[in-house]
C-alpha cells in the first residue's frame, strides 16, 4: 500500500504534537475524538502530555460516533458507547485519585 499526503488521515494528537513543537499562540484542539473506540488512561496521558507541551494550548473534544463499523474494528460494543464514554469522561477526570478506575477499565495492582 502506498502512503498518500492527499488522503491522510493523521491521529489529532500526533498533529497537535507537531502543531504544539512550530507554534506559540495557536490553540489547539480536537473537533470530535471518538473516545469509547480507546482506552481512556492513554488519552488522558496523551492530552496531559500535549497540554504540558504545548503551554496549556490544548481542549479536548469527545464523541462517541455514529458508525457502528468504528466498534467493530476496534472489537468494542456499539450499543454500549454511550455509557463507556460516560464512564471514560469519569475515568479520565479521576485518575489522580488511587484506585479509582472504573467497572470496565481495571487498574494495575499498586497502582496510584
Amino acid at each position: 500500500m502506498r502512503f498518500s499526503y492527499a488522503e491522510a488521515m493523521f491521529a489529532p494528537s500526533y498533529l497537535m504534537g507537531a502543531l504544539c513543537a512550530v507554534t506559540t499562540r495557536l490553540r489547539l484542539a480536537t473537533f470530535v475524538l471518538k473516545l469509547p473506540i480507546r482506552g481512556p488512561v492513554l488519552v488522558a496521558k496523551t492530552i496531559a502530555s500535549l497540554a504540558v507541551l504545548s503551554g496549556e494550548r490544548v481542549s479536548l473534544g469527545v464523541g462517541t460516533s455514529p458508525w457502528p463499523e468504528d466498534f467493530e474494528a476496534t472489537g468494542e460494543e456499539w450499543t454500549t458507547r454511550g455509557a463507556r464514554t460516560d464512564e471514560m469522561i469519569e475515568i479520565m477526570r479521576g485518575l489522580e485519585l488511587a484506585g479509582r478506575c472504573g467497572r470496565s477499565f481495571g487498574a494495575p495492582s499498586g497502582a496510584t
